[in-house]
């Protein structure tokens, strides 16, 4: 199950080229800020930690297995451990459940979007947005949020239908 390409990022970061480490960072930016914006709710911090995780990641390309997984779903990983680990030390560990205009970056979702989504959960928001806008797959994103496929989709099925709802809701 392991994709040529990402064999190819694999072995271009191993060879310490900068143009694969800047094409992805540029592939795959704003995927870890959304989630390290959105697990500590602070602009600042979600920089930092975009940040630390490539860092990260540059550290510890020899420990990605791209017959494992896909590099998403390690990167994406690596992310939320990074940023639960950074609330640990914290000892500020609050996942917001507020209202997405707080939590998402408003230059991703339009106002709109933002008001259809509002009432999703975490769990919700979380696979809605890495389904339809990082096109994740179920399996990809059930091993990221470390779920089964099912909860996963069902949980899709549900946030769907709830912004489906609210979109509606929002013409009125």
């Amino acid at each position: 199950m392991f994709k040529n390409k990402e064999i190819k990022l694999k072995e271009d970061i191993l060879n310490k080229t900068e143009e694969a480490f800047e094409q992805l960072y540029k592939e795959y930016s704003k995927l870890v800020f959304y989630f390290t914006y959105s697990m500590t709710g602070n602009r600042r911090d979600g920089e930092d930690l975009l940040q630390e995780v490539f860092l990260k990641v540059y550290v510890n390309i020899n420990d990605y297995n791209p017959y494992k997984s896909s590099f998403k779903t390690w990167l994406v990983t690596i992310t939320r451990n990074h940023v639960i680990d950074f609330l640990k030390q914290k000892k500020d560990v609050v996942y917001d459940n507020e209202f997405i205009e707080n939590v998402i970056d408003n230059t991703i979702f339009s106002e709109r979007i933002e008001y259809c989504i509002r009432n999703l959960n975490k769990q919700e928001r979380d696979i809605l947005i890495l389904k339809s806008i990082f096109d994740f797959t179920h399996k990809e994103i059930a091993e990221s949020l470390k779920i089964s496929e099912n909860v996963c989709k069902k949980t899709y099925a549900i946030a769907k239908d709830k912004t489906r709802k609210e979109w509606l809701e929002y013409e009125k």
